[in-house]
C-alpha cells in the first residue's frame, strides 16, 4: 500500500497454479479475484461501514459496497494494472479516495482495511476458496478489520541507499521501478551555509 495526495494504491502478487476469471461485472468475486476493503474501524454486523472494490488479472474491476450508497457499478475512479504470471498473476490498482469521502484519508489517520483472495480451480465453476486477513467471512466486519496508518513519512530507498538533510531542509527521495523522486528545501549549494537534500551509498574498495 502507498499513498499520495490523490490515490490509495495497492499491489498484489498473487501465487495460484490454475487461473479461472470467466466470471464479469459484480460476479468476478466468484471466481480468481482480489477484495479490498476500507472502512471505519467500528466493530458493526452489516454493511454500511466500508466501501469494497475488487479486481482480477483480466483488468475486471468492480465496487459492491459504498457508504454513499452508489455501489453496484464498474468505478471509473478505480484504476488497475494486471497480468498473469507463470504462477499465478499481479494487480496493482490506484484508488482516488476523495470517492470514499465517509473516510478522512489525512496524515496521521487509522483506515480500515481488509483484503481478501478469492480461488477457484474449476475452468467455470464457482469460488471454492476465500482468504481474508481476519479469518472470517469477507463482509464480515463484526470484530473490526485490519487497520491502515497513513503516514506522511516517504517511501525509504532501496538498495543500501540512504538520503540526508543538511542545515535547514525537508527532503525526501522515493524510488519506484527504477525511477528516483528527489525533494529538498532551502536557499542554495553557495559559500559556507549549503541547504540542500542529497541521495547516497557508502562504498568500500577503489
Amino acid at each position: 500500500l502507498l499513498w499520495d495526495d490523490v490515490n490509495i494504491y495497492m499491489a498484489a502478487v498473487i501465487k495460484d497454479d490454475k487461473l479461472s476469471m470467466n466470471k464479469t461485472d459484480g460476479s468476478i468475486w466468484n471466481a480468481d479475484c482480489v477484495e479490498v476493503f476500507f472502512s471505519t474501524l467500528n466493530a458493526v454486523a452489516d454493511h454500511s461501514e466500508h466501501y469494497q472494490y475488487g479486481f482480477n488479472a483480466n483488468n475486471q474491476k468492480w465496487n459492491w459496497c459504498n457508504m454513499d450508497g452508489a455501489g453496484s457499478v464498474e468505478p471509473a475512479y478505480l484504476q488497475i494494472a494486471a497480468t498473469a504470471t507463470a504462477d499465478g498473476y499481479i494487480c496493482e490498482a490506484s484508488v482516488e479516495y476523495a470517492m470514499m469521502p465517509a473516510l478522512d484519508f489525512s496524515a496521521g489517520n487509522t483506515i480500515g482495511f481488509h483484503p481478501c483472495i478469492d480461488d477457484t480451480d474449476i475452468d467455470d465453476g464457482d469460488t471454492e476458496y476465500q482468504m481474508t486477513w481476519t479469518g472470517l467471512a469477507a463482509h464480515d466486519q463484526s470484530t473490526g478489520f485490519g487497520h491502515m496508518l497513513l503516514s506522511d513519512e516517504a517511501v525509504p530507498a532501496s538498495d543500501g541507499w540512504q538520503s540526508q538533510d543538511i542545515d535547514a531542509t525537508d527532503g525526501s527521495v522515493t524510488e519506484v521501478d527504477g525511477t528516483w523522486t528527489i525533494s529538498g528545501e532551502g536557499a542554495d549549494v553557495w559559500g559556507s551555509a549549503d541547504q540542500f537534500h542529497y541521495v547516497y551509498k557508502e562504498l568500500t574498495g577503489d
